[in-house]
């Protein structure tokens, strides 16, 4: 590994350990306050739960008793009380004693005398008989306290990995990647080799270094200029030609100096370096937003509505969504460019605001309008940062995009889900994203022009998109949310991030191999049967053949057609609704749907017409 390597993983992994230590911290303190403030109530209602069971049990004790029963020829005490133990989590134990301390039947652990226990005496006509013990359970100690926190602990964790890898992607990508043309431009110019320069806006070591080289080429600069100068008045004197292939001789030496001179040439790299760190924002972006995919749906159908029919709740947030956000990004990329910083800006608050301001609502209606926001505050500063640029990404992007959506996002979002509730999920979710609306405007607006971008694939590619997209949406924005984790954040997270790791990993490039594992995916996930392994290996289908449908299919040269992807999201999630309303396995449904649809796309030539 380069030394560089070893010092910037060293460096990453130092912050993500004091970003985690930070919010491991800030977990004890809130927890540690929440159990102070909680305890002594919490302590009154156990104990009152456990009186009101002791005084029950003991009744009917004494009324067996009274029938003239002796108390040890009592039968079924025992499997009686262990019954009762087990479905009350407020008990520990339970113990069935003499008068004189003899224990006959116990339940649980802990059952004895002691000086937490509760003693309930068995009266017959007045007189005691026996003794019923009762150990009531601490109010902070179970399985539910452990899964809290387990929930918490790996929240701290993924929040110091997420700001580890942000630590290395920006030493990495920005940082290293300066110093290293830097490095390069001293050695071209060694080499009498001179590369044009996007002009310099940053800050920092390497910015002023830039600068400094920069300013050091302004004399070559001037010469380069007299000489094409010198060059174009001799070539319009020219008449016949002769001195053309002279000068050329006299100016071969110098090409590459005139290269620093051509403003074009500068123009286009400084655009490009701009499109390249705009399009690293907005994966970040996508990835905050897609923390809401594992509570988003379930929200929805807890909201309820009278206006829409009961199969349709969890399906229209994402279908609005699709669309309103669509729009807003076509609204976004033809923004002048003096807009564009603060268009962006204003479009990440206004996701902020919706998404903090559903903690508070109990609305469907209000709940629908803030996701519409939400999607339209995200399109617009989408549209907004790239500009002109590229809606479509080259395929080397593409693992990139479906690991933030469909792996952090989703995971760090059941985490969040259930350590803290879907609510002030939303809100963590809205503070991140007021954070996010700053980075916008340290972005340089282009001045002009139209970043390069990839080729538009053929037909055949945008429908196998639509395909993709509507297996993604039908199961991860609706299906799942609602089916397999309605109730269970965390897994529904790490159900769709196993999806998206699949989806990143392997990239198929054989179209009916994709399109056969995307639906047997879909068929086995949507099974009526409770088998875990059928689970994952469903969702490890429709993540391969996600990929596969998406960057590795058409043979055609081209990017990957996200609009197409997310208006096939939409459709996806209309078809589960549809299944649902009608009484159908909604993934079957979904399953047929896609079949067909990749079958049209491959009826279509693979190449665009050139």
């Amino acid at each position: 590994m380069p030394a560089s390597w070893r010092r910037d993983l060293l460096i990453a992994a130092l912050l993500g350990l004091i970003v985690a230590a930070a919010a491991a911290l800030a977990t004890l303190s809130l927890h540690q306050a929440a159990t102070r403030d909680s305890l002594p109530s919490l302590v009154q209602t156990n104990q009152a739960g456990v009186e009101a069971i002791g005084r029950s049990v003991a009744d009917q004790l004494a009324r067996a008793l009274g029938y003239g029963i002796p108390l040890e020829s009592l039968h079924g005490v025992e499997p009686y009380l262990a019954a009762l133990v087990g479905g009350a989590p407020s008990l520990q134990g339970m113990a069935l004693a003499t008068l004189d301390g003899r224990t006959l039947h116990n339940a649980g652990h802990s059952a004895t005398p002691s000086g937490t226990s509760m003693a309930f005496s068995v009266l017959v006509e007045g007189v005691p008989r026996a003794e019923l013990v009762l150990t009531p359970a601490p109010p902070l100690v179970g399985p539910a306290i452990d899964r809290l926190w387990v929930a918490l602990l790996a929240n701290s964790a993924a929040t110091g990995l997420i700001g580890a890898v942000v630590v290395l992607a920006f030493l990495r990508r920005h940082h290293d990647a300066a110093r290293d043309r830097l490095r390069t431009q001293f050695s071209d110019a060694r080499a009498d080799r001179y590369q044009s320069l996007p002009p310099v806006t940053e800050t920092g070591a390497v910015a002023r270094a830039f600068a400094a080289y920069d300013g050091a080429l302004d004399p070559v600069r001037n010469a380069t200029r007299s000489l094409s100068d010198a060059v174009a008045t001799v070539r319009a004197i020219d008449f016949d030609g002769s001195l053309s292939e002279r000068v050329s001789t006299l100016t071969e030496p110098a090409g590459s100096l005139l290269a620093i001179s051509d403003p074009d040439r500068a123009d286009r790299a400084d655009r490009t370096e701009q499109a390249r760190g705009a399009a690293w924002l907005l994966v970040g972006l996508l990835g905050l937003y897609a923390t809401a995919l594992p509570f988003v749906a379930n929200f929805a159908i807890d909201r309820q509505s009278n206006l829409v029919p009961s199969a349709f709740w969890p399906v229209l947030p994402p279908i609005v969504e699709a669309s309103v956000g669509l729009l807003a990004f076509v609204i976004g990329r033809h923004l002048p460019d003096w807009a564009r910083r603060p268009a962006a800006a204003a479009g990440l608050l206004t996701v902020a605001v919706a998404c903090a301001m559903v903690f508070g609502t109990r609305d469907y209606t209000l709940f629908l309008g803030y996701r519409v926001g939400a999607a339209a505050g995200l399109g617009v500063a989408a549209g907004a940062m790239l500009g002109a640029g590229a809606v479509r990404t080259a395929r080397p992007w593409v693992p990139t995009v479906l690991i933030a959506v469909l792996t952090v996002g989703p995971v760090v979002g059941g985490l969040l889900g259930e350590a803290f509730g879907r609510r002030a999920a939303f809100l963590t979710i809205g503070c991140a994203f007021a954070m996010a609306s700053l980075a916008p405007l340290f972005l340089h607006p282009t001045t002009g022009g139209r970043a390069s971008r990839p080729a538009p694939p053929a037909l055949q590619g945008r429908v196998f998109a639509v395909a993709a997209g509507m297996a993604a949406g039908g199961t991860f924005l609706v299906w799942m949310p609602i089916r397999l984790g309605y109730e269970d954040y965390l897994a529904d997270g790490l159900w769709i991030g196993l999806a998206g790791l699949a989806a990143a990993a392997v990239r198929l490039r054989r179209p009916p191999v994709s399109a056969g594992l995307l639906v047997a995916g879909l068929v086995l996930t949507g099974l009526p049967t409770q088998l875990p392994e059928l689970w994952w290996l469903g969702l490890v289908g429709i993540g391969l053949g996600l990929r596969g449908l998406l960057d590795g299919g058409p043979a055609t040269p081209g990017g990957v057609d996200w609009p197409m992807a997310i208006i096939g999201s939409a459709l996806g999630s209309l078809a589960v609704g549809a299944g649902e309303s009608v009484g159908l396995p909604p993934l079957m449904g979904l399953a047929a749907l896609c079949t067909a649809v990749v079958a049209a796309g491959g009826l279509l030539p693979p190449r665009r017409d050139r």
